[in-house]
């Protein structure tokens, strides 16, 4: 999956205290990440908004310790 406003691949990234994590500028990016991951894959996660500088919002999906970092990945890379 490809972030439409910073351009790059969205990748997950290992926090030690929640486990994988990613973020995502807040678009209609996070409307499709939603639809995959919660509608399709039925996979939980909790979000945080937080603000960059030039006031681009960014959210970070945690999906806690027991979710797999590579399969979370291998589902982002499906995404065209």
């Amino acid at each position: 999956m490809i972030d439409s406003v910073a351009g790059g691949r969205v990748e997950i990234v290992i926090s030690e205290i929640y486990g994988p994590f990613l973020r995502i500028c807040d678009c209609a990016d996070v409307a499709r990440l939603e639809g995959l991951i919660s509608r399709r894959y039925y996979i939980p996660f909790w979000t945080e908004k937080k603000t960059r500088a030039g006031d681009v919002d960014i959210v970070e999906y945690y999906f806690g310790r027991a979710a797999d970092p590579r399969k979370l990945q291998e589902i982002l890379d499906s995404v065209d």
